[in-house]
């Protein structure tokens, strides 16, 4: 059914966006890091759900579950596939970033250095990425 008029709100132009998630200190400012991250629900990140997923099955079929390694691992690869950049910036004390003496571009690879030196950082990205707010 076409509305005539009135005036509407084509529900298909919602869209989402990036959000850029300001890494801090855990009770402190900013570390100098801002990630630009996609929402859980894009199609990078669903697609890794459905992998996981996958697997998870296949191993239910042999009454086998992940081991604690491999869930931290799954975390790891649903928060580095929503990630789209690092923004390095000054940290709190105003003094120019870096992580052991470079500004490392975004690769899984050196996402996966950064959660393992800064385990909140995960939490943050993680908690930033499953709020559908941040995004539309």
């Amino acid at each position: 059914m076409q509305m005539t008029g009135k005036k509407t709100s084509n529900i298909a132009d919602i869209k989402e966006h990036t959000f850029d998630v300001v890494l801090n200190k855990p009770g402190g400012g900013p570390i100098g890091l801002t990630v630009e991250v996609r929402s859980d629900l894009s199609l990078p990140v669903q697609n890794v759900q459905k992998r996981i997923t996958d697997k998870a099955v296949a191993k239910a079929k042999r009454n086998k579950t992940f081991t604690a390694e491999e869930r931290e691992q799954n975390r790891y690869d649903m928060i580095t596939a929503a990630i789209v950049s690092f923004k390095w910036g000054k940290n709190a004390d105003g003094e120019e970033a870096s992580f052991n003496g470079e500004q490392l571009p975004f690769t899984p690879e050196n996402a996966l250095k950064i959660y393992k030196a800064l385990p909140f950082a995960v939490k943050q990205l993680d908690d930033a990425i499953g709020d559908e707010t941040n995004f539309f």
